[in-house]
C-alpha cells in the first residue's frame, strides 16, 4: 500500500509540476470513485422497429487527482465503463470506453486568470454527452454511452484568458481545437477537425447589467478531401444580467458568415458558397438554498455527427434540481440537438428524471429514467442511427450505487 501511495504521489506531482507554480505549499488529493448500475434497456439493438429489451449491469471506475494552491488548481481525471448483458453477451463492453481530462486554473495576477482544459474520450460516445462531470448526480451522463451506434474518438483543447480592469471592464480571449473520429466506420481515417478563437470585451454598465462586443472565428476541415471545408466569422453583441444575484442571464447574438468550398457530401454534390445565418447563445441559471435551474439555447455552425461537413446546429437544454433534504435530491432534465446541412440532417431528443439519496458519508443510491430519440439521414446514418429516416426510441430504467471514499491527501512544499 505504501509503494502504491508513493507511485500515485509521484504521478500527481509530475503532472502538477508540468506548469510553473505560483504560491507556496500545495495540497495534493486523489479522489477515487466507483459506480454500479442495474438497468433495463428496452432497445438494446437500437432499431426503429422490432425492439429487443434486456437487463444489464454497468460499472464505472475512475479517479480525480487534484493539486491546489492559493494561485492555482490542477485536476487530472480518468473514468472507464464496463458493461454486461443478460441475454445479449455480444453487446458486452470491457475496456471499451475511456475518458481522460485535464484542467488547469491559474491566477496569474490579482485580476487576471488563465484556464486550460484538455479532454480525450473514446468509446460509444460523443464529446459533451457523457463521462464529463454532468450536472445530474449520476447515470445519464454515463448511460448515454449505450445509446449511440458507432464507436468514436474525440479530443478537445481550450485555453481561456480573462482580465478585469477598474471593476467595470473585462476582456477575454479563447483558442480551441476539436477532433472527432468515427472508429467503427468501414472507412478508415474518417475524422473531422476544427480550430478557432474568440475575443470579447464586456462592460458593467449599471448595477447588475452588462454589455459588450465579441468576435468568433472557426475553421472546419475533414479527412475526406471531397467534403467541403468551411470558415465561419461571427461578430456578436453580448448582454448579461444578474451579477451577484441568484438569477443570472447571458446572451450572445449576431450574424454568422460561412464560406464553404465545393465538394461532395455523401452522394450530393455541393457548390462553393458564402451564406449568412443568425447565430445566438442564451443561458440562464437560478440558484437558491434548495433549488437549481439551468437552461440554454444556441444556434451556430458545428460539425455534423456524420462528418458530412459543417452545418448550422441548434441545441436546447434544461435541468432542474431540488434538494428535498440534506441527503436527498430529485432532478429532471431534457435536451434537444438538431443539425441540417448539404446531404445530411438529424436530431436527438433526450429526457431524464430521478432521485439521489446519500445513505452514508461514502455511499449514494440513485434511481433514474432516461429516454432517448434519434432520427438522421444522409452521412449521419451509422453514427447516430442505423436506419435512415426512421426514429429510434430507447428507454433506460436504472438503480445504482456510487461509492466515493475519503480522498488520499498529501502536502508538498
Amino acid at each position: 500500500m505504501r509503494n502504491m501511495q508513493r507511485f500515485l504521489l509521484a504521478l500527481i506531482a509530475a503532472a502538477t509540476l508540468a506548469v510553473p507554480h505560483v504560491g507556496n505549499a500545495a495540497e495534493l488529493s486523489l479522489w477515487p470513485a466507483a459506480e454500479i448500475d442495474e438497468a433495463y434497456d428496452n432497445n438494446v439493438k437500437l432499431t426503429p422497429t422490432d425492439r429487443k429489451g434486456d437487463f444489464l449491469t454497468a460499472e464505472s471506475l475512475g479517479a480525480t487527482a487534484e493539486s491546489d494552491t492559493a494561485a492555482r488548481s490542477f485536476f487530472l481525471t480518468y473514468s472507464t465503463l464496463m458493461l454486461e448483458h443478460v441475454s445479449y453477451p455480444g453487446e458486452d463492453r470491457f475496456g471499451h470506453d475511456h475518458y481522460f481530462g485535464v484542467r488547469d486554473f491559474e491566477k496569474l495576477w490579482p485580476e487576471t486568470t488563465l484556464s486550460i482544459s484538455e479532454s480525450f474520450l473514446v468509446g460509444s460516445a460523443s464529446s459533451g454527452f457523457l463521462l464529463t462531470s454532468g450536472s445530474t448526480p449520476i447515470g445519464s451522463q454515463l448511460m448515454q454511452s449505450l445509446l449511440l451506434v458507432s464507436t468514436n474518438l474525440s479530443n478537445s483543447f481550450a485555453m481561456d484568458l480573462s482580465s478585469h480592469y477598474s471593476g467595470s471592464f473585462t476582456w477575454s480571449a479563447n483558442v480551441h481545437q476539436n477532433f472527432f473520429s468515427v472508429l467503427s466506420s468501414s472507412s478508415t481515417n474518417k475524422y473531422s477537425f476544427n480550430q478557432g478563437g474568440m475575443l470579447a470585451g464586456d462592460w458593467l454598465i449599471a448595477g447588475r447589467f452588462g454589455a459588450g462586443l465579441g468576435y468568433d472565428f472557426e475553421d472546419f476541415r475533414f479527412s475526406n478531401s471531397s467534403v467541403p471545408t468551411t470558415e465561419s466569422n461571427w461578430p456578436q453583441v453580448r448582454l448579461a444580467w444578474g451579477k451577484d444575484t441568484p438569477l443570472s442571464v447571458s446572451a450572445e447574438a449576431g450574424p454568422v458568415i460561412s464560406t464553404s468550398s465545393s465538394g461532395v457530401v455523401g452522394t450530393t454534390s455541393v457548390r462553393a458558397e458564402t451564406k449568412v445565418d443568425a447565430a445566438y447563445l442564451v443561458a440562464a441559471t437560478y440558484n437558491s438554498r434548495r433549488l437549481t435551474i439551468t437552461a440554454s439555447a444556441s444556434q451556430f455552425p458545428m460539425t455534423t455527427a456524420g462528418l458530412g461537413g459543417s452545418a448550422i446546429s441548434q441545441t436546447y437544454s434544461g435541468l432542474v434540481q431540488y434538494k428535498l433534504t440534506r441527503r436527498t435530491t430529485v432532478f429532471a432534465s431534457s435536451g434537444y440537438y438538431s443539425f441540417s446541412g448539404s446531404g445530411t440532417s438529424g436530431h436527438v431528443v433526450s429526457y431524464t428524471g430521478g432521485i439521489s439519496h446519500r445513505l452514508t458519508e461514502f455511499i449514494t443510491i440513485n434511481a433514474q429514467f432516461l429516454g432517448y430519440q434519434s432520427l438522421a439521414s444522409g452521412s449521419a446514418v451509422g453514427t447516430l442511427v442505423s436506419v435512415p429516416g426512421r426514429t429510434t426510441v430507447t428507454s433506460l430504467f436504472l438503480v445504482g450505487l456510487t461509492f466515493t471514499p475519503r480522498p488520499l491527501k498529501w502536502r508538498v512544499l
